[in-house]
């Protein structure tokens, strides 16, 4: 099975990745006084419906701007080192929980085997390329190719709408030196 503490940092890190987009989205103090209260900072953590159920009565086009940023929110699980069918079942619940708790879709998009030669390398602290022959070796180019298919104009949704609060800090820099 894989590791409990593996998937509950990588759940905890995408629920903290979109907490931090939601906020983000906030115009003003006000705006993310609400958001915290909505998300459940004072007491038990909510799911993202119930976020929206709380924020939509308050702030209609926040709520809006959550759900068209969560649409466009990319993300992909791989599977490191699976030995069987019953751990992809466990990836494949993940993604599930993923959907369902933070409203994020999150497919499998890689399921590598655990085999010799990598465990080897993984063991003596190096790194391991997988050789073409080895049954990884499929896995990780079936991974570049799912990878290099993507259609990030999808996955992004057809209409880019930008939220100056989400643009990464170097890139509004850029630009405003540009200007």
């Amino acid at each position: 099975m894989p590791q409990l503490p593996s998937l509950h940092n990588a759940y905890a890190l995408m629920k903290a990745c979109v907490h931090r987009v939601i906020r983000k989205l906030a115009d003003d103090e006000v705006g993310q006084a609400m958001v915290d209260s909505a998300l459940g900072q004072e007491t038990k953590s909510r799911t993202i419906s119930q976020l929206l159920g709380v924020l939509r009565p308050l702030d209609a086009a926040l709520a809006t701007n959550v759900e068209d940023a969560l649409a466009r929110f990319g993300v992909g699980l791989i599977g490191n080192q699976l030995t069987g069918d019953q751990e992809l079942g466990v990836l494949h619940r993940i993604a599930t929980m993923i959907h369902e708790q933070l409203h994020v879709t999150g497919p499998v998009m890689a399921a590598i085997r655990r085999v010799p030669a990598l465990g080897g390398g993984l063991k003596a602290g190096i790194g391991t390329i997988a050789d073409r022959s080895d049954p990884a070796g499929a896995s990780f180019r079936a991974l570049a190719a799912t990878v290099l298919e993507m259609d990030l104009a999808q996955l992004r949704g057809t209409a880019r709408v930008t939220h100056e609060k989400t643009m990464p800090l170097w890139i509004q820099r850029e630009m405003d030196v540009a200007s």
